[in-house]
């Protein structure tokens, strides 16, 4: 869903498997992202994540059609059931990138990265 240019730049609504990716690109050239979607474990676990992006306007220039130009950084959080294996979810801090995929037109590679 396009919303067009506001106030804050070009603001989109990606549909995205499991939830949604609020999308800005930015007046400055820049773009964030805050996608919210539930992810489901090998074994049946229903997991919330939370996943907030931004990159800078250096990649402003990427080709639209060549997504493996894309890519930002990204701070996911996670809600697991406290009753799981994947309580400790809930308690840690992670980073993650996302970026396009090669050949790949609407899909993303996201990689999450535990700091603590």
């Amino acid at each position: 869903m396009d919303f067009g240019d506001t106030i804050e730049g070009h603001r989109r609504v990606i549909p995205i498997t499991g939830g949604a990716d609020w999308n800005l690109t930015r007046r400055d050239g820049g773009s964030s992202v805050e996608a919210d979607y539930y992810l489901r474990t090998d074994d049946g676990v229903v997991i919330r994540n939370h996943n907030q992006g931004v990159r800078g306007n250096e990649a402003a220039s990427a080709a639209p059609d060549a997504p493996e130009t894309f890519f930002m950084y990204t701070i996911p959080t996670f809600k697991a059931p406290a009753s799981s294996r994947y309580d400790w979810m809930n308690r840690a801090v992670f980073i993650g990138t996302l970026q396009g995929r090669k050949g790949q037109t609407g899909a993303v590679l996201i990689r999450v990265f535990k700091l603590v």
